[in-house]
């Protein structure tokens, strides 16, 4: 009979201690001090960066996010009164005191939220083709490119040119636009249609950026980034694609602390290689080739990279930039034959480079788009 009682004073207590466990075990803390658990913001993939020491709470949102209008959602430590109460439309264009309140116990965070960088789930991505959908298009290059901006941004739209031309009204929620190019050297005549480019300068004008590869390079004076002249000096690339046994890459001497050039694999401190030997290419490019006394490269863009063994950077011009303003958008122009996104045989080792290089780009100018809009 001892025994019996024993058991049933243990499962009692056992049930005790997991209620309280159970209750208080739904957040981190599982205190009735009060204290902040966590701190996020209806719309926007981002958590607060809470320091319980000094009671401060820290974020950055797109450059986009209206600040003086954003809806926070707090956990507070079990049964902690907030205030302000989650729900509340909050200014945050100066600091905000949230103060949590438990058993005659309070405590006050002071919350920060500034701007930050461009990112891949932040970023409104507009990408840019002659075909009516993603599924639909044949070049592999071009379909190889889609698939992965489509894959590496949530936020991604495609369209084709001859449906921007019947409503561009996408245009005003899109951080960058993308056109990768590489079907022919000549341009499609849907990209020349008077209705796209009327909208692509607005749009520019208005502080969009975007961002021209591949053959796509040569539409710089269409959009009237460059002045008439000033454009891609030398288009072209092989018939077929063809095996080659060396590794193709860049150079960027001289801005390896641009936020393009970051996180790359590197061949030297200020190169990284874009395709690998025995994967094959099709060489194509539209570039500037400097190194002719008679090529003008616009003195209002900046030279940022040339091939890998044009270290100098004296010969060619393969990725440009061409800053934005408060009234015109970034606009960076890309095209070398090591940017290959699909080879028809053999493995491209250097891949990731080309992607993250990609991402950097699109990341980059999306941040500027934001910047200009807001400055």
């Amino acid at each position: 009979m001892k025994h019996i009682y024993i058991s049933l004073f243990s499962f009692l207590v056992a049930g005790l201690l997991f209620t309280s466990c159970d209750e208080e075990g739904m957040n981190s803390l599982g205190s009735i001090n009060p204290e902040m658990v966590e701190f996020s913001l209806e719309g926007f993939d981002v958590k607060g960066e809470i320091d319980v020491l000094n009671a401060t709470v820290s974020l950055s949102v797109p450059p986009y996010a209206d600040i003086t209008s954003l809806t926070p959602f707090v956990e507070g430590s079990y049964g902690s009164e907030i205030s302000p109460a989650n729900g509340t439309i909050v200014d945050f264009s100066s600091p905000v005191t949230y103060t949590l309140e438990n058993s005659g116990q309070s405590k006050q965070f002071i919350v920060s939220v500034e701007y930050g960088a461009m990112d891949t789930k932040s970023t409104r991505l507009l990408v840019l083709g002659t075909s009516s959908a993603i599924s639909e298009i044949t070049n592999e290059d071009e379909l190889a490119a889609a698939q992965w901006g489509k894959s590496t941004f949530p936020n991604i739209t495609y369209m084709s040119f001859d449906q921007l031309a019947n409503d561009a009204s996408i245009l005003n929620e899109t951080d960058v636009v993308w056109w990768h190019y590489d079907t022919e050297v000549s341009l499609p005549g849907s990209a020349l249609k008077q209705e796209v480019l009327t909208a692509l300068v607005n749009y520019r004008n208005n502080g969009g950026g975007l961002y021209l590869s591949g053959f796509a390079t040569q539409y710089l004076e269409e959009i009237e980034v460059v002045q008439q002249g000033h454009g891609i000096t030398e288009a072209g690339g092989a018939p077929i694609e063809f095996e080659n046994p060396d590794n193709w890459g860049m150079s960027f001497r001289g801005h390896t602390d641009h936020p393009i050039f970051q996180g790359l694999r590197m061949e030297t401190i200020e190169s990284a290689f874009l395709i690998s030997g025995g994967a094959w290419r099709k060489d194509n490019k539209a570039w500037w080739t400097v190194w002719d006394e008679n090529t003008i490269f616009p003195d209002y863009g900046i030279s940022l990279a040339s091939t890998e063994w044009d270290f100098d950077r004296t010969v060619l011009v393969l990725m440009a930039e061409f800053p934005g303003t408060p009234q015109q958008g970034t606009v960076i122009a890309f095209s070398a034959g090591a940017y290959d996104w699909k080879s028809v045989d053999g493995e491209n080792t250097f891949m990731d480079n080309v992607q993250r290089v990609t991402q950097n780009i699109l990341t980059y100018v999306a941040t500027e788009t934001n910047n200009n809009r807001t400055n």
